[in-house]
Formats: C-alpha cells, structure tokens, sequence
C-alpha cells in the first residue's frame, strides 16, 4: 500500500482546520497528522511531525506565515514540507512575498470546493523535493499579477469622500474591509465567519468588536458625509426609504465601485 500524504493543518481560524480536516481524513492518500493554531506552534509541529504538506494561513498569532516559511527556508531542516499558503487577501506583494519566501502555491479564502483543494495538496505532494524526477519552480507557480495602481491610496480617498473620519475605530476597520473586498469579492459572502474574524486578527480584537465600529462608521457617513456621494453610491437606498445599508451592503457596493474604477 503506498505511504499516505501526510498534512499539517496551520490556520488560527479553528472551525476552518476542522471542516478541512474532516473532509481530508475521507480520502484515503492522505492523513491528517496534526493541527496548529498559531505561527510558533505550526513552525514547531512541523520539526516534530515532518509533514510532507503544510496548509498555513498566512496571517496567523505568535509569528505569521511569512515568518514561518523563512525560517523553514533558513532552517537546516533535510526535509522541508511544501507549503500551501491560504489568505483572504489577494494583495499581490503579499502572494509575491509568500511565493519568494517558499510556498508552493497560494490559494485565496474562502475554500468552497474542498475535493478541488484536496487534488492541489496531491499535485504538489507529488511535486514535493523529495521526489527527484520532478522539480517545482516556486517562482513562477502562483505568481501574482503586478498591480499599476495602489489600492490602499484609492481606498482612502473613497472613504474620505464618504465622509468618514480617520480618528474614529471603525476607520481602519472599514477601509480594510473594503480592500479585502476589492481584492477578494468573495470574502463579503462570508462576512460574520471570516471578514469579521479576519479584521478582528489583524487589530487584536474580536469580531463583534468589529462589526459594530464599522456600523459606527456608516452611521458618521450617513449623516455627515455628501448627499450628492451617497447619492451616487447608494441612491437606491436613499430614495426608497430604506434607511442606511447594513455593513455588508456598505462594503460590497464601495468595493464593487472600486473595482470598476481600477479596471
């Protein structure tokens, strides 16, 4: 019987490791050896279990993916796994730096179709440096497209128009979630289990911290910010009466503005 592929599973997001993990424990080339829940632990279980594949979410509590994946790429290790790095974000410095720094591929969140996903981490086990006959050229696989525009600058100004001020907590909240938006249109289906928990990671907060200081912030643009701008945006709303957007209908209209501007 051939060797199961041996997984380890990196990604603070818990409910995510277990679905994954239960999806992964059906198929019967490949086993699930362990869990980690934060960067030190991942780089840790890794020395330990010697995985042949890490799935590592790139933004994780202790040390980050990147930091893990140049470390293992430092380290003296004779094995290395590949690692398959996961992100909401699609920022192309972000999956350049991934790529440069040793992951195989990077895959965007939310993962809907696990048998796809599961036939990636097959691919590149295969591809794995153990494997002699085949070699895997990191640089190319995944790479990003170069981007002639900075997002967060346009971001800014948008929100600034909005009318929404930058010394109030859901300022940053809200422009990285309509950045996260833009780059990932996805992530706004799935608002309360990953964007949320996302932002409240990169901040140090929680999630329900979160969601009500970007209501905060639509609120102070509602009723402060340029009738002729909201109009334009939102006039569906105005002129209906439904009162302000929720957060979801807020972020996703903004992004989906930007995205047609930046086409």
């Amino acid at each position: 019987m051939t060797k199961p592929i041996t997984v380890l599973l990196a990604d603070d997001y818990q409910n995510f490791s277990e679905d994954l993990s239960r999806y992964l424990e059906t198929q019967p080339d490949i086993k699930v050896v362990g869990k980690a829940y934060d960067g030190m632990d991942t780089y840790d279980k890794i020395s330990s279990l010697n995985p042949d594949v890490v799935v590592m979410d790139m933004f994780m509590p202790q040390m980050d993916g990147l930091s893990v994946l140049k470390k293992l790429k430092n380290s003296g290790n004779s094995k290395k796994p590949v690692c398959i790095v996961t992100s909401v974000s699609g920022a192309g410095n972000i999956m350049n730096n991934a790529i440069s720094a040793g992951a195989a591929y990077y895959v965007l969140k939310p993962i809907k179709e696990y048998n796809l996903f599961t036939d990636i981490i097959r691919d590149f086990a295969l591809k794995s440096p153990e494997n002699e006959n085949i070699s895997v050229n990191s640089s190319v696989i995944g790479a990003a497209k170069k981007k002639d525009y900075d997002l967060e600058t346009i971001v800014t100004d948008f929100i600034h128009e909005l009318g929404i001020p930058a010394h109030i907590k859901g300022y940053q909240y809200i422009r990285t979630a309509i950045m996260m938006s833009v780059e990932n249109m996805e992530v706004i289906n799935f608002i309360t289990k990953l964007l949320y928990p996302t932002i409240a990671k990169q901040y140090s907060t929680t999630s329900s911290r979160v969601e009500r200081a970007i209501r905060h912030s639509i609120e102070v643009a509602w009723n402060r910010g340029r009738p002729e701008t909201m109009n334009e945006i939102f006039g569906y709303t105005i002129h209906t009466g439904r009162g302000k957007p929720t957060n979801s209908e807020f972020i996703a209209m903004v992004a989906d503005r930007i995205r047609l501007q930046i086409k």
